[in-house]
């Protein structure tokens, strides 16, 4: 298999990648990269690099670059309904609105805490601050600004984020052995289970199945009832270091990658 390596324009100092998505509607890869201060729209078949609009760069108080793991934009969705990029900067803790199509910057809202993983749902954004515990959830305005509607508290979390086909549900893990359930629509937890991880990490949703996907830190992925939580299969990975997976519901595969 035939393997390209793509060079992100101004990666040299670091970038501390988190986050990566693709937007059938665009068939382009979401890349928010980190350090850099932007974020990156790849072609998915020329391979072809846009950047975003440039945002205030990420230096220490000596003026020298930062390029950790915690700085910057890591986490972007493409909102295919509004055209539009929510951008997560931990830098700055804030949620930023891109425009799709000229990617220039549209807004910026202060978070209470540094997020984590950003993601639209219907006409909300939800923000995870596993610093602060807790999801925070804001309406999307007609001017493309954010209007905070509440929080959700998660004990020990949250880590990782994802909806289910019909939007009603989301999912989010404890940093150790435990999933949440929320009520998506009344911005609840309503179900604590089990997922057997020593450490949880990614999650996933397979719609056709109704089972929520789980990758462990310790190189193993499970597979949960997304109603009732029961342990449906596991299998372990020869990788460690799990951190965000994927799933490809053509090819029915889910992807575990090892740091």
């Amino acid at each position: 298999m035939a393997t390209t390596v793509l060079a992100i324009p101004g990666g040299h100092e670091g970038i501390g990648f988190d986050d990566i998505e693709y937007a059938p509607s665009l068939d382009l890869v979401i890349v928010p990269a980190g350090a850099t201060m932007k974020v990156h729209f790849i072609d998915a078949k020329t391979h072809a690099i846009v950047a975003s609009a440039a945002l205030p760069p990420v230096v220490d108080a000596g003026g020298a670059a930062k390029k950790g793991h915690s700085e910057g934009l890591t986490s972007a969705v493409y909102d295919g309904a509004r055209k539009i990029v929510v951008a997560g900067d931990r830098t700055r803790k804030v949620v930023d609105v891109l425009d799709g199509g000229t990617r220039a910057l549209l807004s910026s809202t202060p978070l209470a805490a540094e997020p984590d993983y950003v993601r639209v749902n219907g006409d909300e954004v939800w923000v995870t601050e596993p610093h602060g515990k807790q999801i925070e959830i804001f309406a999307i305005g007609d001017d493309k600004k954010l209007t905070k509607l509440t929080a959700i508290s998660v004990a020990d979390g949250p880590e990782s984020l994802v909806f289910d086909d019909s939007g009603n549900r989301a999912y989010t893990h404890a940093w150790k052995s435990q999933t949440y359930a929320i009520d998506a629509k009344g911005h609840a937890v309503t179900a604590t289970w089990s997922n057997t991880c020593a450490r949880s990490r990614g999650v996933a949703f397979d719609a056709a199945a109704q089972l929520v996907l789980v990758g462990c830190a310790e190189g193993k992925v499970v597979a949960l009832d997304a109603a009732t939580g029961a342990v449906k299969g596991s299998a372990l990975a020869p990788v460690h270091d799990v951190d965000i997976i994927a799933w490809n519901p053509t090819l029915r595969h889910v992807y575990v990658p090892g740091a």
